[in-house]
């Protein structure tokens, strides 16, 4: 017996989400088991007034945790990962905890539970379904996000479901097939054809409005919330930086099924996951009557796990929209 296929067509792309990697070695993907702040011992003073600071952590769905963080029991000049787990966890987070990380000695963030799909065959891939994030001026200082060397305020999702993107163009970074030939005095040929790879994939993504902190979360730099009295101010990063953050990005793409269907009738949706990217901003003309688009080159490559060991450049799980619908992506 052979299984029914649905086949279905794609009609524009309908959101994205990019999320900074962990600031280990490889740069691996922040996920709920394992997001990483910092290791050795830092100074955190500069963001703290009255050795106070404010953070924010998400899980799933649930609203934003925010909660006052006091480090007046630890020296926030020589802060260590065991220090600051200890006085994070006595915030009482909602459902996630701060630990120190046995393979790195980073400070850890997670959950207290987590759920993931594991795919038949394929132990090396892993799909969580839960989720967490981690945002503020500390948790940039923490060193959540790569926020240390490239800026920012911590590891979480600069999202657009809000039709604010204009296009997604993807090209395939290919190694093409090779043909070498062995030539006899006689003309005869022996060949030997290497086949091509797919190592990754360039894409550009074009928005309509102007966001400093999508900017700051692709390329680095610095990002610095306005006040009252004050500019929000994103400063670009210059010749001297030779670190550049890596990020997760995710696209969804709507599926539609055969016959007449309505923008609304998605029948399911594909989630293209490039874990391991690097990008900038692009140029962005300034025209007489005319809107302008602010685009970013992004670049994805193989990624790695915590042992190094390769993984794939993109991922595309294909769920039913009622699957898709479950995860509540859109409020993460």
């Amino acid at each position: 017996m052979v299984e029914r296929t649905e086949l279905y067509g794609r009609f524009a792309a309908y959101a994205r989400r990019i999320k900074r990697n962990n600031p280990d070695g490889f740069r691996t993907t922040a996920t709920a088991e394992r997001t990483l702040g910092f290791v050795g011992m830092i100074d955190i003073s500069n963001v703290l007034v009255q050795k106070k600071a404010e953070l924010s952590v998400k899980l799933n769905n649930k609203p934003w945790q925010t909660k006052t963080i006091d480090f007046s029991s630890v020296d926030p000049d020589e802060l260590t990962p065991e220090d600051a787990a200890e006085v994070l966890n006595k915030a009482e987070f909602e459902g996630v905890i701060f630990d120190v990380d046995l393979d790195t000695g980073r400070l850890l963030f997670k959950a207290v539970e987590v759920e993931k799909a594991e795919i038949p065959r394929h132990p090396e891939i892993v799909l969580y379904k839960t989720e967490i994030q981690i945002k503020s001026e500390l948790a940039g200082a923490l060193d959540f996000g790569q926020c240390r060397k490239n800026g920012g305020l911590g590891c979480y999702w600069a999202k657009d479901f809000d039709d604010h993107d204009i296009s997604y163009g993807f090209a395939y970074d290919r190694k093409d097939d090779e043909q070498i030939d062995l030539e006899g005095e006689r003309g005869t040929v022996t060949r030997m054809v290497i086949p091509g790879n797919i190592l990754g994939v360039n894409f550009d993504l074009a928005t309509k409005f102007k966001d400093d902190e999508l900017t700051n979360i692709i390329q680095g730099g610095a990002l610095i919330p306005g006040t009252a009295d004050t500019p929000s101010l994103y400063v670009a990063p210059n010749s001297e930086n030779t670190s550049k953050p890596v990020f997760t990005c995710e696209v969804f793409m709507p599926l539609y099924g055969q016959g007449t269907s309505s923008m609304d009738q998605i029948a399911a949706m594909e989630r293209r996951i490039f874990p391991n990217c690097t990008g900038g901003e692009g140029d962005v003309p300034s025209e007489a009557k005319a809107w302008a688009k602010f685009s970013y080159r992004i670049k994805a490559v193989e990624a790695k796990d915590k042992d190094g060991k390769n993984g794939p450049s993109f991922l595309v799980p294909q769920y039913t929209w009622d699957q898709y619908d479950a995860l509540h992506v859109e409020d993460i």
